[in-house]
């Protein structure tokens, strides 16, 4: 999967039990011990990996006084959690460096990769319940055609099929629009496959840094199995709670002029997306970190107006009651 959801992820099996990235209501402790192992391996990943080499520092010196200070000393995992990930941010001003806890998903990363509780099987399994983060189609009145993403999840060979099924949806609409409102991102398999769709075939999109490894160009794909969307008036839905992937066609849309953004800002801090490339495990740990950098350079994050409409074959769109 070349794009995950950028975090850093801490997933330990001390942790209350989880289904799928959702915490049940009982909570577990942590000793000293354990909470120690996850300070070490959170600040060797970002020592490693942080995307901003120059806050590496920065940020390990703020977890090392929180330590020292006792700030950690409470047992109670999503204490010790919510703390970590708060100073996490602190010099940062990154929102998406966060400590979850997802025992599930660590059980799946430790199985053998093709074993039915594998990672790969554990995705599968998740996609297929979020029906690949496609959560909702339906006609507005106008012909206009909704579709909304939770986030952008991608399975090889299964998802580009649900995605196909819900542009050919899209296609017959008069003016569409898309709601990543609340999406953390994903896989950016699946930002480049519903992209591709508003553009022409294999455009230069940008470019992945991932630390020493070569830098790796995205481009939109030539064949789409639905065909293509291009001049259809599209207007995407944002919100403050969309990161990395999310982030990414938000940019893509405003760049590439595709369509109109509607909503308030994004909550990237410093770039417009960034993407996780590599991980590093430990016994308790699963850190990612890496850096894309979009085919131009953005002034910030996205403004976009409240309320919006656009002209196509002499008619006038709206954007209806809660969206203006």
């Amino acid at each position: 999967m070349m794009w995950r959801r950028l975090s850093l992820m801490a997933i330990m099996s001390a942790f209350c039990a989880t289904a799928h990235g959702k915490e049940t209501a009982t909570a577990q402790r942590l000793s000293a011990s354990e909470r120690q192992a996850v300070l070490q391996a959170v600040e060797a990943a970002i020592a490693k990996n942080y995307v901003f080499p120059d806050l590496r520092a920065k940020i390990i010196e703020r977890l090392e006084q929180a330590q020292r200070a006792g700030r950690y000393d409470d047992d109670d995992g999503r204490v010790f959690a919510a703390r970590v990930t708060e100073d996490l941010r602190a010099d940062s001003h990154d929102r998406h460096l966060s400590l979850r806890a997802d025992p599930a998903a660590y059980a799946a990363a430790m199985a053998p990769k093709d074993s039915d509780d594998g990672e790969s099987a554990f995705q599968r399994e998740g996609a297929r319940q979020d029906h690949h983060g496609l959560a909702e189609l339906k006609i507005l009145p106008g012909n206009i055609r909704y579709l909304r993403i939770t986030e952008f999840e991608w399975i090889d060979d299964e998802t580009g099929r649900v995605y196909d099924d819900a542009m050919r949806f899209l296609k017959d609409g008069d003016a569409i629009i898309i709601d990543i409102r609340g999406n953390p991102g994903g896989s950016h398999a699946a930002v480049r496959y519903l992209v591709s769709h508003f553009m022409d075939g294999d455009v230069f999109e940008m470019t992945f840094l991932a630390g020493s490894e070569t830098p790796e160009q995205s481009r939109t794909l030539e064949y789409l199995p639905a065909g293509r969307l291009k001049g259809k008036p599209l207007y995407v839905l944002i919100d403050d709670r969309d990161a990395s992937a999310a982030e990414a066609f938000a940019y893509d849309v405003k760049q590439f002029k595709l369509g109109q953004l509607v909503g308030v800002k994004t909550r990237a801090p410093r770039t417009t997306t960034n993407c996780c490339r590599s991980r590093l495990r430990s016994s308790s740990v699963f850190p990612m970190a890496g850096r894309c950098m979009p085919s131009a350079r953005p002034t910030g994050r996205v403004s976009v107006s409240r309320r919006t409409s656009r002209r196509r074959r002499g008619r006038r769109w709206t954007l209806p009651g809660p969206w203006r």
